[in-house]
């Protein structure tokens, strides 16, 4: 597949301060909120064993097996993030009110490799991780010869790539990101058992202000969530900008995603993760034309994602 035509904008200080994180090893992001640290042997040899994801339906990242100091995990590299088209979606009095440094860095907040930034970040000082949500060991940084290296291994992987990013020397191009989990082996079957403890661990990560806003059956490995990479987290501005009603819609979508996933598997259950049916029902049939807007409207055409880790 050939790369998409794009362009890089100019590079300011915060994201010379940005690169130079990624380099040093400092949390990320850098912006308000809750930061993720780097996995503590990066500096250890990585091997790629598999290829876990669906190279042809995967949209946000590649997942692969490694081996990391002698340990086994799941690494989640992440593919370039478009972020041209968020700044078109604050209009007006939205745009007055929201700070300047979230304008100028909306992938701080959107991105999916900054949101499990965010969110595995807040789980982790809330001491909860690996326990509601797959163990999280932190980001890597992956100099971008790594590309080159995966395709020859794996077959030619999609990584969005900017264009003159791309024409640069390899040793100049940025870096490919990944964050380094738990690889989960036994996976569990479906009962009202494992459905409970589920919603209970949602309705936790929420408690910690983490909205993972993408529950489906796919995202669930061994009873736990393994997918936060369109999770909206704490402190978020687009919260304080937006009407009080738009944010109430928001932060119960992942209650009615995973009463729409308990239905779809077909389980008998005596417990709902929403209030009454009808509430969830809306809520069901309801999709946002991107993370702003919302709008009632079908959802046969809702993107398909697979098993992430």
């Amino acid at each position: 597949m050939p790369p998409r035509k794009r362009v890089r904008k100019q590079l300011s200080s915060q994201e010379d301060d940005e690169i130079k994180a990624r380099r040093h090893g400092t949390p990320l992001p850098p912006c308000d909120g809750p930061k993720l640290l780097p996995f503590s042997r990066r500096d250890a040899p990585i091997q790629f064993m598999r290829l876990l994801s669906d190279p042809d339906r995967d949209q946000e990242s590649h997942v692969f097996e490694v081996r990391i100091g002698g340990e086994v995990y799941a690494l989640k590299v992440f593919r370039f993030f478009d972020d041209s088209a968020l700044d078109d979606n604050i209009y007006g009095s939205e745009r007055e009110a929201a700070p300047d440094d979230a304008l100028s860095h909306l992938d701080y907040y959107y991105a999916p490799f900054y949101n499990e930034c965010r969110a595995f970040g807040s789980l982790i000082k809330a001491k909860q991780n690996g326990e509601i949500a797959v163990q999280c060991h932190g980001y890597l940084s992956l100099p971008a010869r790594w590309e080159a290296k995966l395709n020859a291994q794996f077959g030619e992987l999609d990584w969005d790539r900017l264009d003159d990013d791309s024409a640069q020397p390899v040793a100049k191009r940025n870096n490919l990101m990944a964050i380094v989990k738990d690889l989960i082996h036994d996976d569990v079957p479906w009962t009202q058992k494992v459905l409970r403890r589920c919603l209970k661990d949602l309705k936790k990560i929420r408690e910690h202000g983490v909205y993972p806003m993408d529950i489906r059956a796919d995202n669930y490995v061994g009873g736990l969530l393994v997918d936060l990479s369109e999770a909206y987290t704490l402190p978020h501005f687009i919260f304080d900008i937006k009407p009080p009603h738009w944010a109430r819609i928001e932060k119960e979508q992942d209650l009615a995603m995973f009463d729409s996933m308990v239905d779809d598997l077909r389980i008998n259950t005596n417990f709902r993760a929403t209030l009454n049916y009808k509430y969830r029902y809306k809520l069901r049939h309801s999709t946002r034309t991107s993370k702003f807007d919302y709008y009632e409207g079908p959802t046969k055409n809702k993107r398909k994602k697979t098993r992430r880790r």
